[in-house]
């Protein structure tokens, strides 16, 4: 049997990061909650005058926008350099690297295609967060002008 490294588990990372998720979730049910009454609310205004209902719905929008681009490049860039950290240290996770579960230390290959996964996630990550943040806005605020014209004409 092979006598292999292990990292363990940091237990006060782990609690911050159990901790750090239920906010989050309750955070973002909530603010899904106040997001559906706004959007209601939206919703009667449309019959009564579109072009405000557009309008309130392209603020949501780059709110929207705003809030979910940088997360994702902040993810990204993140990503990218514990890939930068595996690729030069040669192991997963690397030196120093704190972790919330007993993790056997990766070597070798299999370090190697760590990093690139997490490049590749990177990679999305920051294309996501920036030309893909941008064209959804735009395509969104493209098609709701299109339809408060198409509902004055």
């Amino acid at each position: 049997m092979l006598n292999r490294e292990i990292v363990p588990a940091d237990k006060n990372l782990r609690n911050r990061t159990i901790i750090l998720a239920i906010v989050l979730a309750v955070v973002g049910l909530a603010v899904l909650y106040l997001l559906r009454g706004r959007l209601e609310a939206i919703k009667k205004l449309a019959s009564e005058d579109l072009s405000s209902a557009v309008d309130q719905v392209l603020r949501l929008t780059t709110i929207v926008a705003w809030v979910a681009g940088p997360s994702f490049v902040g993810l990204g860039v993140w990503l990218w350099w514990i890939a930068r950290r595996i690729n030069r240290g040669g192991r997963f996770p690397p030196l120093g690297m704190k972790v919330v579960r007993d993790t056997p230390v990766r070597t070798g290959d299999r370090a190697k295609a760590l990093a690139r996964l997490a490049r590749v996630v990177a990679l999305v990550c920051l294309v996501w967060g920036t030309i893909g943040i941008w064209l959804f806005y735009s395509r969104a605020a493209e098609m709701l002008r299109q339809a408060a014209q198409q509902q004055q004409q």
